[in-house]
């Protein structure tokens, strides 16, 4: 049997002490504590790595939605369009713009001017 030195037992006693006083202490206020109120929510639990994100690069407004929440897809299953009134009103413009610029190239060729300006964006 060894025989411990004061040093050591006084530690020893010191670490059993505190934790002792930790645990009667935090058990202690745990026993006596009440709850003044709860809050109480219904949820679903949704696994994440069962959800797919669809995104659009530049965004965009929906046209059609060909699927519902919870439906399975197949693969290169169309699942939604886009809506491409945006995207023609776009285009329109860059026509236009092209023509106008166009138009004024020849124009300056055919006077031979060599400087060519951009033309001002057509009303409408």
């Amino acid at each position: 049997m060894t025989i411990m030195s004061p040093e050591l037992r006084r530690q020893t006693l010191a670490i059993v002490g505190a934790s002792l006083l930790l645990v009667v202490g935090l058990g202690g206020w745990a026993v006596t504590t009440e709850f003044s109120g709860a809050v109480i929510a219904s949820g679903q639990l949704v696994v994440d790595s069962s959800v797919k994100k669809v995104q659009h690069p530049t965004g965009g407004v929906v046209g059609e939605l060909h699927v519902r929440e919870g439906a399975r897809v197949a693969a290169d299953e169309i699942v939604m369009r886009l809506d491409d009134t945006q995207t023609r009103a776009n285009l329109a413009i860059v026509s236009r713009l092209s023509t106008s610029s166009q138009r004024v190239r020849r124009e300056k060729r055919l006077n031979g001017t060599a400087r060519i300006e951009s033309p001002s964006p057509p009303s409408s």
